[in-house]
Formats: structure tokens, C-alpha cells, sequence
């Protein structure tokens, strides 16, 4: 009798031992399985972190034409780099631009609207405004200033037409924007307001 009740416990005992080993391993997994999850969460946070925190690539158009409109035009690089949020830069084909050229503007004025660099080429370069509109409107449209530079542009019979404010401003109006000009020259500019050449009116 002495003997069965011996085996009975071991094989209590033995029972007893698996199913603590099994919670044990059950514990261990769910630990496991939680900390990867947790790991998981840290990697997405931080590949979203480093997304949000990099700063928007700026981007550089080649302007390759006289024209007015369309494609590698002046008018159309501001366009393109309105629609993009880093500060980008305006260039001019090296050869095209190898000697003095004139883009005369027939559609009215050019807006910018985001942050901008225009580098103008070495030998003289003229944006005619044919006595129609203003040649620049610089305005993103909030009070958040943005820092627009050009360099090495005449600008040429630009003429700003109708009552304050669109008729200040022969050449360009500027909005409450911080604007740099290097090697620029104005010639004929009319308003039919104020500032013939270029109109900073007060923000408010």
C-alpha cells in the first residue's frame, strides 16, 4: 500500500512540475512576443521622427527657353517651384544664356509663393514686362515671411495697373517677404499707384 501512494505522489508531483514548467514557458513567449511588438512600435516612431524631422529637399530648375509659357520656361520654373516645399533655385542654361537675352512677358505678372533663388547668368539678362503687368509678385499668402533672392536680373517696362494694392509696384510687389537683390538693375518701370520699381506695403 506504502509503495502505491509513493508512485501516486510522483506522479503528482510530476504533473505538478509540467504544468509549471508550461506556465513558465507561456509567461516566457507572451514576455517575448511583447517586447518585439514594443521594439516594432520604437522603430516606426523613430523611421516617423526621422521622416517628419528632415527638412524638405530643395530642388533646381534649368530655365532653356525665351519664351513666356510652357515647358523650361521662366514662368514655368517659378511654377514648378511654387509647388514644392523647399527652398529651390532658378538657373539658366549655360550655353542659351552664354551672351545677353531678353524674355519679354506677354501673360502678366509672375507670382512666387514659396521660398526661392534666381540666379541670374553671367552676361545680361532681361525680363521685359512689355509695359502690360508687373513683372514679380512675391506673396505666400500668410505671415509667415519667406526668403526670396535674385541675382543678376534687369528688369524692363514692368508696369503695375489699377488702385492699391495691385497697382503698386511697377516691377515687384512684396508682401511682407524677406527679398535680396544682388546685381540687379531697373529701368522703365511705371506704377499707377506707388513704388515704380518695387512695393513693400506695410503687412495688416
Amino acid at each position: 500500500r506504502l509503495g502505491r501512494v509513493s508512485v501516486a505522489l510522483a506522479s503528482f508531483l510530476q504533473e505538478i512540475a509540467m504544468l509549471v514548467r508550461s506556465k513558465v514557458q507561456s509567461r516566457l513567449l507572451r514576455t517575448r512576443r511583447r517586447a518585439r511588438h514594443n521594439t516594432g512600435i520604437r522603430v516606426v516612431l523613430a523611421i516617423t521622427w526621422l521622416t517628419c524631422a528632415r527638412p524638405a529637399p530643395a530642388a533646381t530648375f534649368t530655365v532653356n527657353s525665351l519664351g513666356d509659357a510652357g515647358a523650361t520656361t521662366l514662368r514655368q520654373a517659378v511654377i514648378d517651384a511654387n509647388a514644392l516645399a523647399g527652398a529651390d533655385t532658378i538657373v539658366f542654361d549655360a550655353a542659351l544664356f552664354s551672351t545677353p537675352q531678353t524674355i519679354s512677358l506677354s501673360t502678366g505678372e509672375m507670382a512666387i509663393s514659396g521660398p526661392l533663388i534666381i540666379v541670374g547668368p553671367v552676361a545680361q539678362l532681361t525680363i521685359n514686362g512689355n509695359s502690360a503687368g508687373r513683372i514679380f509678385r512675391i506673396d505666400n499668402g500668410d505671415f509667415d515671411s519667406i526668403n526670396v533672392t535674385i541675382q543678376n536680373v534687369k528688369f524692363m517696362n514692368g508696369h503695375s495697373i489699377g488702385g492699391n494694392p495691385s497697382g503698386a509696384g511697377g516691377a515687384i510687389y512684396c508682401w511682407n517677404e524677406n527679398l535680396t537683390l544682388t546685381n540687379c538693375i531697373f529701368l522703365s518701370k511705371v506704377s499707377d499707384q506707388s513704388s515704380g520699381a518695387i512695393h513693400f506695403p506695410a503687412p495688416g
